[in-house]
C-alpha cells in the first residue's frame, strides 16, 4: 500500500498571505498541491461574533510530512491562534497519489 494521502487545512485573511504559505510548502515539498478558496467566515472571537473574508489554503500531502507542515503554518502564520486540521483521505485515486508522493519526495515523475 502506498503513502497514506492527507489534507491539511487553514485559513488567512489575505490572499497574499495564502500564496505565499502556499508556495512555500510546495518549495518545500512539504505539500504536493495547495488550493486556494476564498471564502466568507463566521466566528467567535474574543467574546464576539465575527464575520469576513478569508481565503482556505487546502494542502494535498502524505502522512509523513504533516508535521513539517504544521511546523511550517505555526511559525510563519500571521493568525495568532491559526486554524490547521489534517483530514485523512480515504479514498483516492491511485495514480495522483503516486504523484502526490513523488512530488513531495523529490522523485522524479
Amino acid at each position: 500500500m502506498s503513502e497514506e494521502c492527507v489534507i491539511i487545512e487553514t485559513t488567512v485573511g489575505a490572499l497574499q498571505d495564502a500564496q505565499t504559505l502556499a508556495r512555500a510548502l510546495i518549495d518545500m515539498r512539504l505539500a504536493a498541491c495547495c488550493h486556494l478558496f476564498s471564502i466568507t467566515s463566521c466566528y467567535r472571537w474574543q467574546g464576539n461574533v465575527e464575520e469576513g473574508e478569508e481565503v482556505t489554503i487546502r494542502c494535498k500531502t502524505i502522512m509523513k510530512r504533516v508535521e513539517g507542515v504544521i511546523e511550517y503554518l505555526k511559525a510563519n502564520h500571521p493568525y495568532k491562534v491559526p486554524e490547521i486540521i489534517v483530514i485523512k483521505v480515504e479514498s483516492r485515486n491511485q495514480e495522483y497519489s503516486s504523484w502526490m508522493k513523488a512530488s513531495v519526495e523529490g522523485v522524479r515523475e
